[in-house]
């Protein structure tokens, strides 16, 4: 028996050798022997029964002899050069780890005295000091990469080593990631009672993170009713409490000048309860900040025009100058009804972009949609133009074409001489235009006024054209799309002249055809006209303009250090570069929040892309998200959430409601006629003060139009419902909230909701990529009427006319409409429609006399004739 400070392995045993040190583990997996590297003093080897095996003797420190008698002989060199390579790494190791806690050391305190004296190690740092310093300062380690290195640090060393190994093998990036987290986690731990009081309520933890985030570019991807205006409130007190900033060097800009305004109040009245200075801070609107930019670097006598002081936004102005645009000039009339009869197909990488491609058929159609006679040997009508011919010039680079004006036909010029002498006159009767006149639509307004100087009157046709309604809704569509147009084009600095020029230039026959270079031709007249109407003044767009042109001719401007932002989705590519100047200085930061779902604002300027692509506009940045509503439900959370995320292109979020009311959140209501809607409405107002029982409540009344109005009217001036009841457009709700929400029509068509009048594909040529997912923006808006409500939304939609969202909403939940049976008499009306059960006979009047007649025409063409003579009551 051996003695007993000798362990003897005879069978059955591993052993390995690594950093971690000596391991003996049996066949069946069991740890028989664990001895640290540094308490091997020696190994030996002595002969053995077997020629091919000796006997391995190792000597610990402790005095213990582990004996392993059937050792391979040809092994006996690579364990003793394993020990020694092994004890070798370590001396390295131990020579390497002071170094590295030392070096780990200098880089903290340096993160240390940055955090304390600008508030965060912001991205601006990281790139320009502290890389270079970890990478230039870090000491060398030739054995890092080794497996076993790795797992020495992995498992042997303690905590504050082994973090700063894996700081080392990582990057500087890691290190200062690491650090911001430990530095905000200890400010929130410590001044927990300011975050609990700077606003009424106490803030969340969503909340606090990103009020002490104060890197260089900082994004809050908000929720609906998740408090941002608290994050920002809190982010400047908290700024000026630890005096990282100075009160004159923080800006908060708004969208408007309400918000402004409640903005300051939040702040005056915030600030004053924690004894914070707020006078200095300045609270701006994009417009207003513009101005005074403008006028202090660059032109101090400018004016905003007069027409858009005093909060007006110069739409209506711009609008009602088109109108006059219109009635004035026929010339604009014509060619504006003929590109409102034109496809958007047109504008479209698609085979129905090459509808009426060249430069004959563009003429014969022009010709053909004012009504003209073109055929060469036909006899027109009076006043109508006798012929016309077309064909290229000797060079076949131009097209003619002749045309005569007849008075009175006299049958006898059918002569074969009166035809000759017509000819001759015809061929005196000459117009020419290039192919890319033609092409580009600048032949309308000469040929126009040609055919006026040989007295053709376009008047009646064009009123026909001016009284379909379907033309009438193109025509204010095209107006706004101008409207719009202007406003990006502004925003994007392409003037008249250079839109043109991109026009010659492309190649593309989408945008290369008669629609896109006729609405150019237009825009110059609008943008010539609108300014003559400034009168020497400046728009909202030149404004913003004007200011980034003075802040790029003086690079030593920068008044502000942290520059906040609400209402990110509704960012401009003008306010965006007027952004990047305005915090281009090192020490600046931008704070930018808002709700990408939320974004409905594009005919104004908004790129919803400035959000969703926010670093490649403003550089790295860090992006925290707010997913706690204070405001609605969990149940209208969950609906609204999966309605607006079918949308991929926006920025996901999990939205958490703060309670629960375990019944119907978007409940539709199908109405069987639209003269129902007043009684539906009031309806679900009764039902809505049942449920409250005696509580307080508030209800909006949200229509996609204003003219929407018209079906709650009598109830806005009810005294039972005018004190809690408000009726305003789903855009004017945008950061308002009540109890219920009521869509009172939500319905198919092209002024429906969703509105199927999509945008102009022609805004393309001056916007950035558009969202393509279908009816986007519409989905957005009803996102944002749906989640005004705290316990409830209803959507009204008409039987025959079903709202494809609420269709949808219907689907995904689950649930069925809500039908409510209305007497026809309490609307005005005599019955139920006999041919279509739905609709509702109305009395009516014509030239004829008095007659009922469906509510739902011309969907339904009911009549009946009326025969009480006494009773000569109209609709």
């Amino acid at each position: 028996m051996p003695p007993e400070n000798i362990t003897l392995y005879r069978k059955g045993w591993n052993l390995n050798l690594s950093l971690l040190g000596l391991e003996v583990i049996s066949d069946t997996g069991e740890a028989m022997e664990n001895e640290k590297l540094e308490n091997l003093r020696e190994v030996a080897f002595d002969p053995a029964p077997s020629g091919d095996a000796v006997m391995l003797s190792v000597y610990l420190n402790s005095g213990r002899i582990l004996k392993f008698p059937d050792f391979p002989e040809k092994s006996r060199d690579s364990i003793k050069n394993r020990i020694s390579e092994l004890k070798e790494i370590k001396e390295k190791i131990l020579l390497f780890v002071p170094e590295l806690l030392k070096w780990q050391q200098t880089l903290t305190d340096l993160l240390k005295n940055e955090y304390r004296s600008s508030g965060y190690i912001t991205d601006h740092f990281l790139d320009t000091s502290f890389a270079e310093l970890f990478i230039s300062s870090r000491p060398e380690f030739d054995i890092a990469e080794r497996e076993e290195t790795r797992d020495y640090f992995a498992e042997a060393v303690p905590g504050n080593v082994r973090n700063a190994f894996e700081i080392w093998k990582a990057s500087p990036a890691l290190m200062v990631s690491r650090y911001n987290a430990m530095a905000s986690a200890g400010i929130l731990r410590k001044f927990a009672p300011f975050f609990q009081s700077i606003e009424k309520s106490p803030l969340t933890d969503e909340q606090a993170r990103a009020v002490v985030n104060l890197n260089s570019r900082l994004l809050l991807v908000a929720s609906a009713g998740s408090g941002k205006t608290s994050v920002m409130v809190a982010k400047a007190a908290y700024a000026l409490l630890f005096g990282y900033f100075r009160p004159e060097r923080i800006v908060l800009i708004a969208f408007n000048r309400k918000a402004v305004h409640e903005l300051r109040e939040r702040i005056r009245n915030r600030f004053s309860a924690v004894g914070l200075p707020w006078e200095n801070v300045r609270i701006e609107t994009f417009h207003a900040l513009s101005y005074k930019i403008t006028k202090k670097l660059a032109s101090p006598g400018i004016l905003l025009a007069s027409m858009l002081r005093d909060g007006r936004d110069g739409t209506q102005e711009f609008l009602n100058m088109l109108r006059e645009l219109m009635r004035r000039k026929e010339a604009f009339r014509i060619a504006a009804l003929y590109f409102c009869s034109l496809s958007q197909s047109m504008n479209r990488n698609s085979k129905a972009g090459a509808v009426w491609r060249s430069p004959e058929e563009i003429l014969a159609g022009f010709l053909d949609w004012l009504e003209i006679c073109f055929e060469e040997n036909e006899h027109p009508a009076s006043g109508s133009i006798a012929e016309y011919l077309v064909y290229r010039d000797s060079k076949g680079e131009n097209l003619a074409f002749m045309l005569r004006i007849t008075g009175d036909d006299n049958p006898e010029e059918d002569s074969q001489k009166a035809r000759k002498n017509r000819k001759s006159k015809k061929m005196r009767e000459v117009i020419t235009f290039s192919r890319d006149g033609i092409t580009s639509g600048s032949f309308i307004v000469p040929l126009i006024r040609f055919l006026h100087k040989k007295g053709f009157r376009f008047r009646e046709v064009i009123s026909d054209k001016f009284r379909e309604q379907e033309n009438s809704l193109r025509i204010e569509n095209f107006y706004r799309t101008v409207r719009s147009f202007l406003t990006h084009a502004k925003n994007s600095l392409l003037s008249p002249e250079e839109l043109w020029k991109q026009y010659c230039d492309s190649k593309s026959p989408a945008w290369h055809n008669i629609r896109t270079g006729l609405f150019l031709k237009l825009y110059g007249q609008a943008f010539r006209a609108w300014t003559r109407l400034l009168d020497g003044g400046i728009d909202f767009e030149d404004m913003l303009n004007l200011s980034v042109q003075a802040l790029e001719q003086h690079p030593e401007f920068n008044p502000y250090d942290l520059v906040m932002v609400d209402e990110a989705q509704d960012i401009s590519l003008s306010r965006a570069r007027l952004l990047n100047l305005l915090v281009r200085a090192p020490q600046s930061r931008l704070f930018a929040v808002g709700d990408d779902w939320q974004s409905i604002n594009r005919f104004s300027g908004a790129v919803i892309h400035v959000m969703a692509d926010f670093a490649d506009f403003f550089g790295k940045a860090d992006i925290l998200k707010l997913e706690t509503t204070f405001r609605c439900s969990q149940e209208i959370c969950d609906v609204s959430s999966a309605f607006i995320s079918k949308n991929k292109s926006q920025i996901s979020k999990t939205v958490q409601g703060r309670f629960r009311t375990n019944t119907p959140s978007v409940v539709t209501v199908k109405a069987d006629s639209e003269p129902e809607i007043p009684e539906i409405v009031e309806i679900l107002l009764r039902r809505i003060i049942k449920e409250a029982a005696g509580k307080p409540v508030s209800v909006m009344l949200l229509g996609r139009y204003n003219d929407d109005r018209k079906h709650v009217k009598k109830i806005l001036y009810h005294p039972e419902y005018r004190h809690f009841v408000q009726f305003m457009t789903v855009h004017k709700s945008k950061g308002l909230e009540a109890d219920y929400v009521i869509i009172v029509r939500a319905t198919s068509g092209a002024l429906g909701f969703p509105c199927s009048m999509e945008d102009d594909r022609i805004l393309d040529l001056v916007m950035p990529k558009s969202d393509s997912f279908r009816f986007s923006e519409e989905r957005r808006l009803l996102y944002v009427g749906i989640t005004r409500a705290r316990i409830r939304s209803y959507m009204i939609t008409l039987w025959d006319e079903e709202s494809e969202f609420a269709e949808e909403i219907n689907g995904d939940t689950g649930q069925s409409y809500l039908h409510f049976e209305i007497d026809p008499q309490k609307v005005g009306g005599k019955e139920r429609c006999p041919r279509c059960r739905h609709g509702i006979t109305f009395l009516k009047k014509s030239k004829y006399g008095l007659f009922y007649s469906c509510c739902r025409y011309p969907r339904c063409t009911y009549t009946e004739d009326y025969d009480n003579e006494d009773d000569d009551s109209t609709e």
